[in-house]
């Protein structure tokens, strides 16, 4: 594997374990501490989404750019 490979999947690792204890911190606590802190679950949220996207267009261009070099 390159550099760039391990790189970008320990991105996407990072990134949906960020998502998921953000989802899971805000289903847990309690429905006010969510209302008063929702901009912090949201920006949260927001920033390891598009993280993850960005990630996961960055794997498939790799692999679309493996197979037009065989």
């Amino acid at each position: 594997m390159e550099t760039k490979s391990i790189v970008t999947l320990f991105c996407v690792i990072v990134s949906i374990i960020f998502l998921v204890t953000t989802i899971i911190l805000a289903v847990n606590l309690p429905f006010i501490t969510v209302l008063q802190y929702w901009w912090a679950f949201l920006t949260g949220a927001v920033i390891s989404g598009t993280v993850l996207v960005f990630c996961v267009i960055s794997v498939i261009a790799d692999i679309a750019e493996r197979k037009r070099r065989k």
